[in-house]
């Protein structure tokens, strides 16, 4: 046995934290202590860069990317680990690409009392004037939150000042 299994979860967690997503999930496979440390780190980081192309389709790693983050957030949600960062760094087609699923995992990671969040989008097509739309009320369901950087999302009007601006 190596004398870095050895180390608590909580160092090993911070060891993970600082190693780009890829790398920490490689050392799951280093021992049990590791693999215990890499399902259970506070620190989630997904970064769509390090998913590459097959054939140069888009669709083909983008789809197998978002099941990867949907099913880590749904384990951390089931299973009541804590998220004390989230990262995601997400590329998209358009609007309707990721519509509602990232809204889905900011509900998650709202309910995980995160203190940091940030969520870079970059436009396959490259245009700067394509937005990702995220509500405020997403945002703002974050009570703990310490930190937000955004790049590429338009924030969009609280729902419920939505529905009284109607009714006037």
């Amino acid at each position: 046995m190596d004398r870095t299994s050895e180390l608590p979860t909580q160092i090993l967690h911070n060891i993970l934290s600082r190693l780009p997503t890829k790398t920490a999930a490689r050392t799951s496979v280093l021992s049990k202590p590791w693999l215990k440390a890499c399902s259970t780190n506070s620190h989630l980081s997904f970064d769509e860069s390090d998913f590459k192309r097959r054939h140069g389709k888009f669709v083909d790693f983008h789809g197998q990317f978002l099941r990867i983050v949907d099913n880590t957030l749904e384990k951390y949600h089931h299973e009541k680990i804590p998220v004390s960062n989230f990262k995601l760094c997400i590329l998209f087609s358009d609007q309707t690409d990721c519509d509602g699923i990232v809204d889905k995992w900011f509900d998650i990671i709202a309910k995980k009392r995160v203190s940091q969040v940030s969520l870079l989008v970059k436009s396959i097509s490259g245009l700067f004037s394509e937005r990702y739309n995220l509500s405020a009320d997403t945002i703002f369901s974050m009570e703990s939150l310490q930190q937000l950087e955004l790049n590429q999302c338009k924030i969009l009007k609280l729902k419920s000042i939505l529905f009284e601006d109607s009714k006037i």
